[in-house]
């Protein structure tokens, strides 16, 4: 039963920190997101060690508990590294990019388009 757990572990680290990785690529911050990719690729490891651990076992409670507690991480990992990521990654808005929101949202206005936020 604790084999599940630590693997379960494991995956929602991975995920929440694949989740920050992809926001660090998407704001060309190549350096942060190759070395959470590193951290990620670790817990990868840990994760696939431990499942299968569970589930070449001879107890099927533990291979249905590996495989929902698994699942379970994985689902709230996303949500937990889109939180991070949005406090720790920033966005890095050069001249070029505040020129463009400001004609952009000049034609907003124009045209009366009422963005949401």
């Amino acid at each position: 039963m604790t084999i599940a757990f630590i693997a379960a572990a494991c995956m929602l680290v991975q995920d929440a920190l694949n989740s920050v990785k992809v926001q660090a690529q998407s704001r060309r911050m190549g350096w942060l997101a190759g070395m959470i990719d590193v951290a990620a690729w670790l817990c990868f490891l840990a994760t696939t060690k431990f499942s299968l651990d569970a589930l070449h076992s001879n107890s099927t409670s533990q291979k249905v508990m590996v495989i929902g507690l698994v699942s379970c991480a994985n689902l709230f990992g996303q949500r937990i590294g889109e939180s991070i990521g949005r406090k720790l990654v920033k966005d890095e808005t050069s001249e070029i990019d505040k020129s463009q929101n400001s004609r952009i949202a000049t034609l907003e206005k124009k045209l009366g388009i009422r963005r949401q936020k």
